[in-house]
């Protein structure tokens, strides 16, 4: 007899977890979908400022290489001048 109530209040409790769980199972896929959608921003976000940074790098780097070639060229025509 005292089998059979606990088995039965195991049951009940095992049917009340299901319940509650088919209640809730949009607000936690809602959440986890939240989260998922949060940690793929903050992926896309670091690899764009690390484009933003490389296109920035190579900006500059060009700036002065051309600032360079300018220099280059400029005292090649003083020195044909002299």
């Amino acid at each position: 007899m005292k089998e059979r109530i606990e088995k039965y209040i195991r049951k009940k409790q095992r049917e009340k977890a299901i319940k509650m769980l088919k209640d809730n199972i949009f607000i936690i896929l809602g959440v986890l979908g939240l989260i998922i959608l949060l940690i793929i921003l903050k992926i896309l976000k670091k690899k764009a400022k690390k484009k933003v940074k490389a296109k920035i790098k190579e900006t500059i780097k060009s700036g002065i290489d051309s600032i360079r070639d300018k220099e280059s060229s400029s005292n090649g025509d003083e020195e044909e001048e002299e």
